[in-house]
């Protein structure tokens, strides 16, 4: 019998989670299932994405060779979607693709044109971890990414300002 990923992750509201273990754990035994799972992200029901991009982000944590083949989807589509909740899990996983050196700048920019202005202060502090993440190794994007959290810790909400300064000595203890 063939599983039906969206089945289970329909129904109830945006504070559950549903069946996204359940998933993470049928995923796990049968790779073949995130294909599903990568396509219930281009699904209206926003539920459905919200739960499927936290499953992906899960997922990921593991194995990040498994977004390989939907690097696309994710930086030309998936990106771009304006719910909070697709946000600040893309934030998350979004930095875990292997990216050209092209690719990591015009996500870097992105996530601070659009993802730091966002109303959420999860997605804003999300993104404030994506863009250290995306500097690791970069001296430009590292110096900006500095300059940055220097500007958050002053003026952002008091989880910024506390993710912040955890943040800024990660880069400080991690030169080039």
């Amino acid at each position: 019998m063939k599983l039906d990923i969206v089945k289970l992750l329909l129904g109830g509201d945006k504070r559950s989670i549903g069946n996204v273990e359940r998933v993470i754990c049928e995923i796990n035994k049968n790779p073949a299932y995130l294909e599903a799972l990568f396509q219930s992200l281009l699904l209206d029901d926003e539920i459905v994405r919200m739960r499927a991009i936290d499953a992906i982000e899960k997922i990921s944590r593991q194995n990040k060779k498994c977004l390989a083949p939907y690097k696309k989807l994710i930086l030309n589509k998936i990106i771009f979607y304006d719910q909070k909740e697709m946000k600040w899990h893309v934030a998350q996983v979004a930095p875990r693709l292997s990216l050209t050196v092209k690719e990591k700048r015009k996500l870097y920019d992105l996530f601070v044109d659009q993802y730091l202005v966002d109303k959420s202060s999860i997605v804003k502090t999300n993104t404030m971890q994506a863009l250290v993440d995306l500097s690791f190794n970069d001296e430009t994007l590292k110096r900006d990414t500095i300059n940055i959290l220097k500007k958050l810790i002053k003026t952002g909400t008091p989880a910024m300002k506390a993710r912040g300064k955890k943040l800024l000595l990660q880069c400080e203890e991690n030169p080039l």
